[in-house]
Parts: C-alpha cells; structure tokens; sequence
C-alpha cells in the first residue's frame, strides 16, 4: 500500500486552504511530522499571497464568511 499512497495527489484551493491551515494551526501540537509539514506548507502559501495584517485576522475572517460556523 505505500507505493500507492505516495501516488495521491490533492489540489485545494480557496477557503478549503483557509478552514484547513486554521484546523492544523490549532491542534499543531498534536500534529506527526507528515501532518506538520502539511501545515508549514499551507501556511507558506498563505503568506505568499495574504499580508501580515490578512494572517493575523485570517480566523477572525474565517468565521465570518458564508458557511463556517
């Protein structure tokens, strides 16, 4: 089986990303090495596109928006 799960690949986009970095952020002390790469990733990208101010109040932002409670 791990030959094949080396093979999946997933593309995100959006607030996907968003609901998504904010879950790792939140629980990365729990988070395995592969997990925790998956957040430095996310965040990486968060970054490159949203200013400092945008990831400050990115959870804030989160809540407000259609559809997150």
């Amino acid at each position: 089986m791990d030959h094949r799960v080396d093979e999946v690949e997933v593309r995100l986009a959006g607030k996907p990303v968003v609901g998504l970095y904010l879950f790792l952020r939140k629980h990365e002390e729990e988070l395995d090495t592969n997990t925790l790469g998956v957040l430095n990733t996310l965040e990486r990208e968060l970054f490159h596109h949203l200013s400092i101010d945008e990831m400050e109040g990115l959870e804030q932002s989160y809540s407000r928006w259609p559809g997150n409670a």
